[in-house]
């Protein structure tokens, strides 16, 4: 008959299954909110479920002594020893990860991984001098004289872990120090009554819990930021209405599309085709919250200059050199910056200005150059001018937001201006941390 500690280590086990199960489940369901760490956090959750799985084919064939038992022993503790210390070292990969997020960059990470494979080998030269543990002749189990010392390698890294995080508290809300400081104390409470008292699961119960005290809180974090950036883009969409609505240019449009129906209408017709066009990219680019092929941007691009073409002539000119057409952009990302470039440029050059739209794409990402040789303006001014460079601010900051690309201002007063937008290859909808 089986005594009480057989049956706790089978219930808890379950439990624990149960509970990262759940957690894996609710990683698919909730997938996009958890973004980029989705891989990361439904590994770890299987690493546990293969450590408790481990831990129960233990529990259930010690002292079975047929002869398929002993090898299936070995292969069930070297496992549950593999995986946690993979969840161990996965825990401080994550705050160095962390840390570098927030701008405390560290070099513990090749350490890291130096440190996993000189435990790794430790663990790999257990199996056959038993300095870790040893079965006997009825498969029971005994530790061997350096089985502590198992413990204390994982204990090792915790301490790492903590002292990244107290020293760098500062860094983080109060909220999330405490939930990095509670897996910590978890664990290394578990480990240390592992170490004194056996047969009994605490690292399996402790890591469980940690494990879904985390995940909780990153969760919260993926949340939080999501609906931070949604509220972001809805200002950034305001301010765009506010910026596209520009009534000299409607009234100059309307006036030159008066004045070409007594000399030309058929030019009228076709000055009519390309302002309606221009209002509906404007008012389609208001309510848009994802990216756009290049092209249609393009296109709208072209249609803008159309007008201004009709106005000012000769003292405008517009290149494009399309090499990559093969990927999306945030709708109104080059129109408003070729919009200032002419602006400027007919206002400050009295031979006119001449601007040019290249595309390209490399293995990173795509890139959109505009350049022009208008009189350029100082690069630092324009982030803090308010409203006069506020196309270029919003540009850059759904740029940001709808596809984590960015913008590279650079401009030479008397010169003119050479503006890069980059788009990465993997594009999402929202940054999270």
């Amino acid at each position: 008959m089986q005594g009480p500690i057989y049956y706790i280590n089978i219930i808890s086990d379950f439990y624990g299954i149960g509970f990262c199960i759940i957690g894996l489940i609710i990683v698919f369901v909730w997938g996009s909110i958890i973004g980029n760490i989705r891989a990361s956090t439904a590994i770890a959750f299987g690493m546990n479920i293969t450590a408790i799985g481990a831990n129960l084919v233990y529990v259930f064939l010690q002292g079975n002594t047929s002869p398929y038992a002993l090898p299936i022993l070995f292969v069930a503790r070297y496992v549950e020893f593999s995986a946690w210390y993979f969840m161990a070292f996965a825990f401080a990969q994550y705050i160095i990860d962390r840390l570098n997020s927030v701008g405390s960059g560290t070099r513990l990470k090749w350490a890291v991984w130096g440190y996993i494979i000189l435990v790794t080998l430790l663990l790999d030269v257990a199996q056959f001098n038993g300095m870790y543990y040893y079965f006997d002749a009825d498969n029971i189990m005994h530790r061997g004289v350096l089985y502590p010392m198992s413990q204390v390698l994982s204990l090792t890294v915790l301490v790492i872990s903590a002292a990244l995080i107290l020293s760098h508290r500062k860094k983080f809300p109060r909220a999330e120090v405490f939930v990095y400081l509670l897996v910590f104390a978890l664990s290394f409470t578990a480990i240390t009554l592992q170490i004194f008292i056996d047969n009994i699961p605490f690292i399996s119960m402790a890591l469980t819990f940690a494990m879904i005290v985390l995940f909780v809180m990153i969760l919260f974090m993926q949340v939080r930021s999501k609906t931070k950036s949604e509220k972001s883009l809805a200002a950034i969409q305001l301010l765009l209405a506010e910026s596209q609505i520009q009534p000299h240019f409607l009234y100059n449009s309307l006036v030159a599309i008066k004045q070409l129906c007594k000399e030309n209408p058929q030019s009228a017709a076709d000055a009519i085709d390309d302002f309606s066009s221009y209002l509906r990219g404007n008012m389609d680019a208001l309510s848009c919250d994802h990216c756009i092929p290049i092209e249609t941007e393009i296109s709208h691009v072209e249609h803008y200059f159309a007008l201004e073409k009709r106005r000012f002539g000769a003292k405008v000119n517009l290149v494009f050199e399309l090499d990559s057409v093969s990927f999306d952009v945030p709708p109104l990302t080059v129109q408003p910056l070729v919009e200032n470039a002419v602006k400027y440029g007919v206002l400050q050059k009295t031979d006119g200005v001449r601007v040019t739209v290249k595309t390209y794409s490399d293995q990173t990402g795509s890139y959109v150059i505009i350049s022009d040789n208008g009189n350029g303006f100082d690069t630092e001014a324009y982030k803090t001018d308010g409203k006069k460079h506020l196309g270029l601010s919003m540009v850059g900051e759904r740029l940001k937001t709808m596809a984590r690309g960015t913008l590279d201002v650079k401009s030479t007063i008397g010169e003119g201006s050479v503006i890069t937008v980059f788009v990465p290859k993997k594009q999402g909808t929202a940054v999270m941390p």
